[in-house]
């Protein structure tokens, strides 16, 4: 097992900067959220108030060109009492993700072992740097383009989930990980 916290710091390259507008709409950014949700936590430091529904129009009806996010909304709240604090609860609780061969679990030999072991789910950028450039015997990385030409419109999308899919199939045959 390796864990990523261990694993040494790797020289990154120099990212390139979009402007923030670019930044935005690339995550899907209205004027509406910068406005509604982030100016309140920038300028008084608290959160906006807001129902726990959901009024917003469905994604596929929208004339904007809405983030593939959009398109799946949470239909419930699960509210736990006391709330469940992966930090303060450490002992009983991890947001530890491990990626690796899954192997068949009635069976035990060194090849279980090969697992990368990350502190959470969502990864900062030094840590994605790391995961991209690991040096271990057992696990080999590509990094994936999820990207279209925004020429190709919509109907790009599903061309590129296919490119996609063929490109991690390759990747996973040639013993990527």
């Amino acid at each position: 097992v390796v864990n990523l916290e261990d694993m040494p710091n790797v020289p990154s390259r120099p990212r390139r900067v979009d402007p923030l507008r670019v930044r935005q709409l690339a995550f899907g950014w209205t004027a509406e959220d910068v406005s509604v949700l982030i100016k309140p936590l920038a300028t008084k430091a608290k959160e906006a108030d807001g129902s726990m529904g959901s009024d917003v129009p469905l994604a596929v009806l929208s004339d904007r060109s809405p983030s593939l996010f959009t398109y799946f909304k949470q239909r419930f709240a699960q509210v736990t009492n006391p709330a469940i604090d992966p930090i303060r609860e450490s002992i009983v609780m991890s947001l530890q993700a491990s990626v690796g061969p899954e192997l068949n679990l009635l069976e035990e030999s060194p090849h279980h072992a090969h697992q990368l072991v990350m502190p959470q789910p969502v990864l900062q950028n030094d840590e994605l740097h790391k995961l991209r450039n690991v040096d271990h015997y057992v696990f080999d990385t590509e990094t994936l383009d999820c990207t279209w030409p925004l020429a190709e419109g919509p109907e790009g999308l599903g061309r590129a989930v296919e490119r996609l899919c063929a490109e991690a199939a390759a990747a996973v045959g040639l013993g990527v990980t």
